[in-house]
């Protein structure tokens, strides 16, 4: 049997720590340095229309009516790029929605805010205080994730629905109210009346796209984020 020069052996330690080295190296880099995955994070209030118009999309199968306490979570594969997206839609129901909105908002790349255009004057200031939460959460903020406002119009007929820019207008004039709403809480809080403690809080509505949103125009969005 031949025997393995001295000097190969030498090295061999070297040689074999090197390897390790080289696969560890490469195995942090992939973890580290690999794609993202792209999440859609649909949220709104109950009944705003985010199950029927997402998982009816995606999976062409009608929805359950019943209001869900868990999240839907699904991935979509682009049909025109090898892209995929995760789409998450977040109950509305009150108990929860806040809830599990902070479990997952750190995944999210882009957020559907789903709006009701039929309904939203009766509702317009709880709409408007979860968006205010949501445009202002820090986390959210420190990643730069885009905010789309998507109304869902449902069956009106084009004669019956009320304008995108007034719909938003509405919205914007009680975003300020919510704000001071929430200045006066903050600075009852702190007993502190010269100090206004929420001056960097973004009311500004102009900023975000407002789009009409349907099952057809869900997977146009898909498809184009």
């Amino acid at each position: 049997m031949q025997q393995i020069p001295m000097d190969l052996v030498s090295i061999l330690p070297f040689v074999v720590s090197l390897v390790i080295l080289v696969v560890a190296s490469l195995v942090i880099y992939r973890y580290w340095f690999r794609e993202r995955p792209y999440t859609l994070l649909v949220v709104g209030l109950s009944g705003s229309g985010k199950t029927y118009i997402s998982f009816a999309a995606i999976t062409k199968d009608p929805p359950m009516t019943v209001t869900s306490f868990v999240p839907n979570i699904y991935d979509y594969k682009c049909l025109g790029s090898k892209k995929s997206i995760r789409v998450i839609d977040i109950p509305g129901h009150e108990r929860i929605r806040s809830q599990l909105f902070h479990k997952y908002k750190s995944m999210a790349t882009t957020i559907l805010f789903l709006i009701d255009a039929v309904t939203l004057k009766q509702q317009s200031e709880t709409v408007t205080s979860f968006l205010y939460q949501v445009m202002n959460d820090r986390i959210l903020r420190k990643n730069k994730v885009k905010i789309i406002l998507g109304f869902n119009y449902k069956d009106l007929d084009d004669k019956q629905k009320v304008p995108i820019d007034d719909l938003v207008k509405t919205m914007q004039f009680l975003m300020h109210l919510v704000k001071k709403s929430m200045d006066s809480y903050i600075m009852a809080m702190s007993n502190n009346v010269d100090k206004n403690p929420n001056t960097d809080a973004i009311t500004d509505l102009s900023s975000l796209e407002a789009i009409e949103m349907d099952r057809s125009k869900f997977m146009d969005l898909l498809e184009h984020i």
